[in-house]
C-alpha cells in the first residue's frame, strides 16, 4: 500500500477476514434451514453445479 492509502491492515480487519467465512456460513445455512420447509431450496458449491442449474431456465 502505498504511503497517503487510507485503508490499512490492523487487528480488527484481519479478525473479520478470519471470522468472517465460518460465521457467513453458518448464517447462510440457518437461512436455508429456515425457509427449506417453505421454498424450494437448492445448495450449490461448485461452479459446475450452478452452471447445471442455470442451464435448467
Amino acid at each position: 500500500m502505498g504511503p497517503n492509502c487510507p485503508e490499512r491492515f490492523d487487528h480488527e480487519f484481519l479478525s473479520f477476514c478470519w471470522s468472517h467465512q465460518a460465521t457467513g456460513r453458518l448464517r447462510a445455512r440457518s437461512l436455508v434451514e429456515r425457509w427449506s420447509d417453505k421454498r424450494e431450496t437448492h445448495i450449490l458449491r461448485l461452479r459446475a453445479e450452478v452452471r447445471r442449474f442455470l442451464q435448467q431456465f
